[in-house]
């Protein structure tokens, strides 16, 4: 298969393969929560420092800055609510800027593509 390899090979290097990932059974490891988690900033001038608080969590699975009324919408896996709550509550409330936080509980999941 020298031919798929170097077809592999070329998306690689032009950027087209980004990396490579292993999906993890997270319930297996103890994280039986995934929440969705709208937050609201007060001001412009607060979302550098949110922004490098929150690429630091590693429960943190992806962070998006989106339009609306909220401004970033947060996918965070977590243990259990005595695990979400000390998230929110003395960490996501803790950081400067952040006025407001709606959370979302993922009841399952349909479909979750990594790819197009």
């Amino acid at each position: 298969m020298p031919a798929t390899a170097e077809r592999i090979r070329k998306m690689e290097h032009s950027g087209i393969i980004e990396r490579y990932m292993v999906k993890v059974n997270q319930k297996a490891l103890g994280y039986r929560l995934l929440v969705f988690i709208l937050v609201t900033i007060d001001a412009s001038g607060n979302i550098p420092n949110f922004r490098a608080e929150i690429v630091k969590k590693k429960n943190v699975l992806e962070c998006h800055h989106i339009a609306g009324q909220s401004d970033y919408l947060l996918k965070v896996l977590v243990a259990d609510t005595d695990e979400l709550e000390a998230f929110i509550s003395e960490y996501l409330k803790g950081i400067p800027g952040v006025v407001s936080t709606t959370t979302l509980i993922n009841l399952s999941t349909l479909k979750e593509e990594i790819n197009i």
